[in-house]
């Protein structure tokens, strides 16, 4: 109930009426799906008797509520345009007075499924005007459903100019379940960053966690056979679609710090080039994600990448470890 989410008067009143009362029905102000202005929304509650004198409220309630920006999303250029406003805004303010209207919920930074938040460079939340009691709080080491690390990315990529980032994050709009989020961050200074972030409507992604643990497995069996084997071995055994390393689904690769990837299963003529300079639709470089995840000791990352056998883009999830400071172990998994 210390949430500024929560300080509606009629949300505190049906709260407390609710602890008081064993069942009952309620009405109350919320905010509507949209995140734009409150509705009326219903509820009934019940109550289940436990051991040791416990009682449980159960309580439903209705999901009448609309989003009126349903049928006008925002595009990809919006977003690089909100978030670029506010850097102009960053830049033209001091950091307290552009972090109050960051945080301001009734604010110009608010438009519809867009808003701004803002991290310092060490992951300490300092905008987030819909969790405000998250202000003041790390969440370098807070991982998404799969195990990716929005917070780094965004530091990451901040740190390199800025530009989009893929993440999975709840969706208001859809039952508050899990769907990948496309964010576009910019660095304010060297101390902070600020972003905002679309749901792309991209068809539901295809893994079980039994994938993803086998993703992780195998690379992390390269980079243990990368300390009693040569690299040319390795590689060999990346090459072989036979190898004992090789697992259905998955595509292993190796990839040096200057981009040049040394065996790719996902695409053999990729093999020896430089995919440094590769960029996919959102002018994202997945080869220098990779390497900048490598370097920072490794982990997992979406991207979007071309696949030659389906003559498109796919999104894929990738793992990487760094074997030494001239090669990176990773490999890459369709999520489609």
């Amino acid at each position: 109930m210390t949430d500024p989410l929560y300080s509606e008067p009629t949300i505190s009143s049906a709260m407390n009426l609710i602890a008081e009362e064993k069942q009952g029905n309620v009405s109350y102000m919320f905010q509507n799906v949209g995140w734009t202005y409150y509705v009326q929304a219903n509820a009934v509650w019940d109550t289940i008797d436990l051991p040791n004198n416990i009682e449980w409220r159960v309580v439903l309630s209705d999901n009448t509520n609309f989003d009126p920006h349903g049928n006008n999303k925002p595009t990809i250029e919006d977003l690089k345009a909100f978030v670029e406003k506010a850097y102009i805004y960053a830049q033209t303010q001091t950091k307290e007075e552009a972090l109050r209207a960051f945080n301001d919920p009734n604010g110009e930074f608010i438009d519809g499924e867009l808003y701004i938040f803002a991290y310092d460079m060490n992951g300490t939340t300092l905008a987030l005007p819909y969790q405000q009691s998250l202000v003041g709080t790390n969440r370098w080491y807070g991982e998404d459903i799969i195990g990716v690390r929005p917070l780094q990315r965004f530091i990451d990529k901040a740190k390199f100019g800025g530009g989009f980032v893929y993440y999975q994050y709840p969706n208001p709009n859809d039952k508050f379940l899990p769907e990948l989020k496309l964010s576009y961050v910019m660095s304010v200074d060297e101390d902070w960053l600020i972003g905002a972030g679309i749901y792309p409507g991209t068809m539901s992604l295809n893994y079980s966690w039994e994938e993803r643990n086998q993703l992780i497995t195998q690379v992390r069996g390269l980079q243990y056979l990368s300390t009693i084997l040569p690299e040319e071995e390795i590689l060999q055994m990346i090459n072989d679609p036979e190898s004992t390393i090789q697992i259905d689904g998955l595509y292993p690769f190796a990839l040096n710090p200057n981009g040049t990837v040394l065996c790719s299963a996902y695409n053999s003529s990729q093999n020896g080039k430089n995919l440094l300079g590769y960029t996919n639709s959102y002018d994202m470089s997945p080869v220098r994600e990779i390497i900048s995840l490598g370097e920072s000791g490794g982990g997992l990352m979406y991207s979007l990448v071309w696949d030659a056998a389906l003559d498109k883009e796919v999104y894929v999830l990738i793992y990487v470890e760094p074997a030494d400071e001239e090669t990176y172990y990773g490999s890459v998994m369709r999520l489609e």
